[in-house]
């Protein structure tokens, strides 16, 4: 019967009933094929639902729970307290409904789940109840389990609360039982442990602080091949390590100290708190004391006596270099004094801060000694230098009395030239005057108009020459007491030659002279003081008409140049000579060259010319060859 079943079902996976002998069965049937296609047979698996019961008889879900697989229509398929469900008498297989069971707890989880749901098959995923039957309160779990070939049951499990709560209790009892357990092992294994462990480890920290205190050879005394045998070994390692590397440090630091004790100079080294840690005997030497342990930096100068050079005020402690140290600086100062039982002592100090890695300040380091020499040398080179400058001033002095010795010496003899020129020029036309007067009076009567006007025109000739040589000396006199205001303006030096040229032009025509003015440009403008550009023109221009010859040209130019312009006056005296030009414009100068119509001439008018020039910022030079005329130029700034 199984295997014509089978047969008839060999398209496809399916689930199937059975019936084997006296016992009802399920079967999982699988078809195989070849590789074309053709059936090759079935794969079954087949189980006796008695089998099933007994699996759930052996359950742990307590003395009064029940564990039970039901179908949709209610029917009982296997029971954790029948064995066997099924059976075929007389070839009629009978089969019990839930409710019909002679087990209450799965009459009243059957009657449960009917009040719950109109059919079993609503309940498509695990779920669970509380329900309550006959005064007792109950655990229900119900999960369904389906297959596409036909399989539809229902697990439920049904247990009494008590029961299940029992459970958890005996579980809980079983739980703190084990606990205690594993409290006293732990203890057990703790005490091993601190036995085999700390205990070593407590034997590492003493080893520890032994060694902290200086005591390089103490031995960590374990004997072990474990990982605290090797670090007790490393210890030891260490241990002898520090203490040669300690030694070498004590070696560096005896070396240092000597170092320092051999340096002819103090050196004094104080902690991060102003404690001093280090002072070398020249300091203390120095000082007059040593290391002093109530020192504070407010009582430091009181203690080692430091005074500013010069005066008894003890050294301000915020300008010392050892406690600017501390605030990070590197200085130095020289105005320091030790005061010690009446001995004045200059001291020159620095300063230097000592940082960690992290820049913080740990230690300040001083430095000063005697400079009581230095001072001596520095006062002797202040004193030599004064000497010497005594010495140079007295040369200056007598250099300059030399010099003002021949100004006045200079001076005397122009006084003595202005006297004889003054004397001499004033005196002929004094006695010109004094002689026209003298006639004018004593003759008045037989004189006539004419002769009169004659004598009168000799007489102001005569008082004009005066005028002119007074008016010469005082120029000089302005110039060289640098008296001259010079006032600088826009000036245009065109007009001022056309006015002179005019002013000129009666005294030109009485020597038939020809006046000539040849320009590039309508109006020429330059910087200058427009009286003193009509005085040095007028000097120039009168001293051509003066030299030149009868019937001669006097030309006069202006050329303009990128910055300057240049006014050239051009005559056709004889020239001069070399020797005549290098004396050309020096002051009481006579040159070879005389006026042509017996004019007067003082020697100043050249010298007064180059003196205004120049304080107008310009320049006057002559070019001339003897026997070919002669030409002044002066050039003057040129102004848009």
């Amino acid at each position: 019967l199984n295997f014509t079943f089978l047969l008839s079902l060999k398209m496809s996976n399916r689930f199937y009933k059975y019936y084997a002998l006296d016992d009802l069965g399920v079967g999982l049937g699988t078809p195989v094929y070849a590789k074309d296609g053709t059936f090759q047979g079935m794969f079954t698996a087949d189980m006796a639902l008695s089998q099933i019961s007994e699996f759930l008889q052996n359950l742990h879900i307590g003395d009064s729970g029940v564990a039970f697989i039901t179908e949709a229509d209610g029917s009982l398929i296997a029971s954790s307290h029948l064995q066997k469900l099924f059976t075929m008498p007389n070839n009629v297989m009978q089969r019990l409904n839930a409710t019909e069971s002679n087990h209450p707890l799965i009459q009243a989880s059957a009657h449960y789940l009917q009040q719950q749901f109109k059919q079993i098959s609503e309940i498509t995923t695990t779920q669970q109840f509380d329900f309550t039957a006959d005064n007792q309160k109950y655990f229900l779990q119900v999960t369904p389990v389906h297959y596409e070939g036909g399989l539809n049951w229902w697990i439920i499990v049904a247990i009494p609360q008590s029961d299940f709560m029992q459970h958890i209790d005996n579980n809980m009892y079983n739980s703190i039982k084990l606990s205690i357990l594993a409290f006293f092992i732990a203890i057990v294994i703790g005490l091993l442990t601190a036995r085999r462990i700390i205990h070593p480890i407590l034997t590492l920290n003493d080893a520890a602080k032994v060694i902290a205190i200086g005591q390089w050879d103490h031995v960590v005394p374990l004997q072990r091949d474990d990982e605290l045998g090797q670090l007790a070994q490393a210890f030891n390692q260490m241990a002898g390590q520090l203490r040669s590397l300690f030694t070498t440090i004590e070696a560096n630091e005896a070396r240092l100290k000597q170092f320092l004790e051999a340096m002819p100079i103090g050196v004094m080294v104080l902690h991060a708190d102003g404690r001093i840690h280090y002072i070398n005997q020249w300091a203390m030497k120095l000082l007059g004391r040593g290391m002093e342990p109530l020192l504070y930096p407010n009582n430091l100068p009181e203690i080692y006596q430091t005074y500013l050079a010069g005066t008894q005020q003890l050294y301000p402690v915020e300008r010392m270099p050892i406690f600017r140290a501390l605030r990070g600086e590197v200085s130095s100062v020289d105005d320091m004094e030790i005061h010690d039982n009446g001995k004045i002592i200059p001291i020159e100090v620095w300063g230097t801060p000592l940082f960690d890695e992290q820049g913080k300040i740990l230690y300040s380091i001083s430095v000063f000694q005697d400079i009581t020499e230095r001072k001596q040398a520095e006062e002797d080179r202040i004193r030599l230098a004064q000497e010497q400058e005594a010495k140079h001033a007295a040369l200056r002095y007598t250099h300059e009395i030399e010099v003002k010795n021949t100004q006045l010496i200079q001076l005397n003899q122009d006084k003595n030239e202005f006297l004889g020129i003054a004397a001499h020029d004033l005196k002929n036309p004094l006695a010109g005057i004094l002689g026209a007067a003298e006639l004018i009076r004593e003759s008045v009567k037989d004189l006539s108009t004419e002769e009169i006007v004659h004598y009168a025109e000799m007489i102001a000739e005569a008082s004009g020459q005066m005028v002119d040589l007074i008016g010469n000396l005082l120029d000089v006199n302005r110039i060289e007491s640098a008296k001259v205001a010079i006032k600088l303006q826009k000036v245009n030096i065109a007009n001022i030659v056309q006015k002179l040229l005019q002013s000129y032009h009666g005294r030109a025509t009485a020597k038939d002279i020809q006046l000539h003015f040849n320009r590039d440009v309508n109006e020429a403008w330059i910087q200058a003081d427009a009286n003193i550009l009509r005085q040095v023109l007028d000097n120039l221009i009168s001293n051509a008409i003066k030299y030149s010859p009868l019937n001669k040209v006097v030309s006069i130019q202006l050329v303009t140049t990128e910055q300057t312009m240049r006014c050239e006056v051009q005559d056709e005296v004889p020239g001069l000579s070399a020797e005549d030009q290098q004396k050309l414009f020096g002051k009481f100068t006579r040159l070879t060259a005389r006026p042509t119509a017996g004019e007067n001439s003082t020697g100043l008018g050249l010298f007064i010319v180059k003196k205004l020039v120049e304080a107008m910022h310009g320049k006057v030079r002559c070019e001339s060859e003897l026997g070919h005329g002669a030409c002044f130029i002066v050039e003057l700034p040129k102004v848009e």
